[in-house]
């Protein structure tokens, strides 16, 4: 019954609001008492039902863990709506466990890590980006006047050295695939 109630309040919560680390750790203390309690349980015969239950449902929280992405944005959202050919809202209070469940989410697990996956290294990317330009905002070029009507960078040593440095970087995601 524990675990029932327990499933019950989980399968309403807002998916976004969900703890899957404290999910995780709720499967598997309900996965050792269960195994504790098969002799007493088999004779009811609720056992194998149970333990079904709980199975089914631990074997669900990788995807879930790759769904509650934080990379994923609303285009890998939207991906996801064109193959599984349902609109929904994510963030949405009626997008649940229920409607994850609902939606058989569970039969794409495989589109749903490499999703999951490919959001990880876009994300990646970005935050290269994203150091990319901050490097060049904070560089301060020094100049100084030469011949009446032009100015000339001085110290171009390190400047030479963070466009090295960024080149290499650019480089290596223009190779990248997640681009």
């Amino acid at each position: 019954e524990e675990w029932h109630n327990q499933w019950n309040e989980w399968k309403v919560e807002q998916f976004q609001q969900l703890q899957l680390d404290d999910i995780n750790d709720e499967l598997q203390k309900y996965n050792r008492q269960i195994g504790g309690m098969r002799k007493q349980l088999e004779k009811k015969g609720v056992w194998t039902a149970l333990k079904a239950d709980v199975d089914k449902f631990r074997k669900t929280v990788p995807l879930l863990t790759h769904l509650r992405n934080n990379a994923m944005r609303p285009r890998h959202w939207e991906q996801l709506m064109d193959e599984v050919d349902e609109k929904f809202d994510p963030w949405g209070n009626d997008f649940t466990l229920n409607k994850v469940d609902k939606l058989n989410l569970n039969k794409f697990p495989e589109f749903i890590e490499n999703l999951s996956n490919s959001a990880t290294q876009e994300q990646a990317i970005e935050r290269s980006i994203a150091k990319v330009k901050t490097a060049w905002d904070t560089t301060t070029f020094k100049i100084e006047p030469y011949r009446k009507e032009y100015y000339k960078i001085i110290s171009t040593d390190e400047i030479t050295q963070l466009l090295e440095d960024q080149l290499a970087t650019m480089s290596n995601m223009k190779v990248s695939r997640y681009v």
